[in-house]
């Protein structure tokens, strides 16, 4: 199915090398973990003798959020931000998370929300270097994941 876009899950990445047109000399096959989820996965496998300093990395495609964030459930401004940050929280959501993760997959930011019932949460992200983030909101119904980019 050449083309066709796979669900969220675990796979495996196979790489076949080939420098022998024999089917038994100079050929390797190698297997990698991979998981394609609403969150970044970053894995760097282990060197071989002939690939160095591979990486495996998966980006969610943000289409889905940008529509919940049309929604008008949520409003997170401004972005891009110099540092500070807020979500205007539309409807009640309780409890939930709020998670700053970098694009190799790195949490560098977590912080819990408690019990929201509408307004506006502000957040502090002046202490971290310029670049492209994800936020993932998490709460007991579901999570929110969306791109924050920050630029001073």
């Amino acid at each position: 199915m050449s083309g066709a876009v796979v669900p969220d899950g675990s796979y495996s990445v196979w790489l076949e090398m080939a420098w022998a047109s024999s089917l038994t000399t100079g050929k390797t096959v190698n297997s990698y973990p991979f998981t394609k989820g609403a969150t970044v996965f970053h894995s760097a496998p282990p060197n071989t003798s002939n690939l160095l300093s591979m990486s495996l990395d998966w980006t969610p495609a943000t289409t889905a959020v940008e529509g919940i964030l049309e929604n008008k459930d949520i409003k997170a401004y401004p972005n891009p931000t110099t540092g500070i940050f807020s979500i205007d929280f539309k409807h009640p959501v309780g409890n939930g998370v709020f998670e700053l993760i970098t694009d190799e997959g790195r949490v560098v930011h977590s912080e819990k929300i408690p019990g929201i019932t509408e307004g506006v949460k502000t957040f502090n992200l002046t202490g971290l270097p310029d670049g492209i983030y994800f936020c993932k909101l998490r709460f007991s119904t579901g999570e929110i994941v969306f791109r924050v980019v920050l630029a001073r």
